[in-house]
């Protein structure tokens, strides 16, 4: 009960430090986000243009007015680029991130998976004269830390077999879950995110392959 509770706020935790980091980053590309009130960026550069403007219209024939007001305009869009340079540059370490953070749950997935393989294989060792089982905590530990730290990265279900491995599952924005990890079949392989599409090009959607167990053992 513990356990789940504290994933559920862990994961919603991580969540949200994300979303703050990410938005923060964004916040600071755009000039003046922060604070309007500054006579700076874009709110510096439109009233630039509105002094201009009105200045221009009372003295439409001066070209030293008609300057300052293509001067005003060229500056607008000189914040306007580099404010679109920025939140480019934050959009790629971000994917750049996506990509080390899909790595890692890849990794801990089959962690998780070798980590069952184990304690399935240690019930027999374990097992004492009257056929009682005993747990293999240390294993058991590892497990928990690894799916604590997947929990940062994603809502998951868990739930443990008799034999203490445990299921996997990630839990989707619909609420219907997805199962990653099977502890009963220790020989199969994990599912595995991707951040690539089909032309090996970055994206933001996550896709989940999984790999169905035939009849004849392969996948």
């Amino acid at each position: 009960f513990i356990d789940k509770n504290y994933r559920g706020e862990l994961s919603d935790s991580s969540y949200y430090g994300k979303a703050k980091e990410i938005l923060t980053e964004i916040q600071g590309a755009i000039p003046d986000a922060a604070d309007i009130t500054t006579n700076s960026g874009l709110t510096g550069a439109l009233e630039n243009i509105y002094t201009a403007l009105s200045k221009y219209v009372q003295n439409p024939t001066y070209e030293s007015e008609a300057n300052i007001v293509k001067s005003s305009f060229a500056s607008m869009v000189q914040v306007l680029h580099d404010a679109s340079n920025s939140l480019g540059e934050i959009e790629a370490r971000e994917t750049a991130d996506l990509g080390t953070t899909v790595d890692r749950v890849n990794t801990i997935l089959q962690n998780i998976q070798l980590n069952n393989s184990a304690i399935s294989t240690q019930k027999n060792s374990l097992s004492t004269t009257d056929s009682a089982y005993v747990s293999p905590n240390e294993l058991m530990d590892r497990q928990n830390l690894l799916l604590d730290e997947l929990s940062k990265y994603t809502n998951i279900s868990v739930s443990q077999n008799p034999d203490k491995t445990v299921n996997v599952s990630f839990v989707n924005a619909d609420s219907t879950e997805t199962q990653v990890v099977n502890g009963a079949d220790t020989a199969s392989k994990v599912a595995t995110l991707s951040n690539k599409d089909a032309d090996n090009k970055d994206t933001t959607t996550l896709t989940l392959t999984t790999y169905p167990k035939q009849p004849d053992g392969t996948f």
